[in-house]
């Protein structure tokens, strides 16, 4: 019978909030890190004029815009489950000691 409660208290719901905050993290990480360095590309090349793309600076510059949206939004995401699934385990404590 304990190992099944063992079980089901690691499959918590903080558990899965915190895994989901990691997730974020890293998919906002990844798409600012692929808008930058595709907005930096579009610049260079319409700088050094090699003609790989059409688009030009002011372009590539617009390509960058976006990273500073996603990127503080995926941080104030992953702060905000990670404080929701402390909360919630500080919670859980308080109700177990006040047993």
């Amino acid at each position: 019978m304990e190992k099944i409660i063992k079980r089901i208290n690691d499959l918590s719901p903080e558990k899965t909030l915190k895994t989901i905050a990691q997730i974020t993290l890293w998919f906002g990480i990844v798409v600012s890190t692929i808008l930058f360095l595709i907005g930096l590309f579009v610049i260079i090349d319409d700088l050094t004029e090699l003609w790989i793309t059409d688009l030009d600076a002011v372009e590539g510059l617009l390509l960058l815009l976006p990273i500073l949206i996603v990127l503080p939004t995926t941080l104030v995401i992953w702060a905000s489950l990670r404080v929701s699934a402390n909360i919630s385990n500080s919670l859980k404590e308080i109700n177990q000691k006040t047993k």
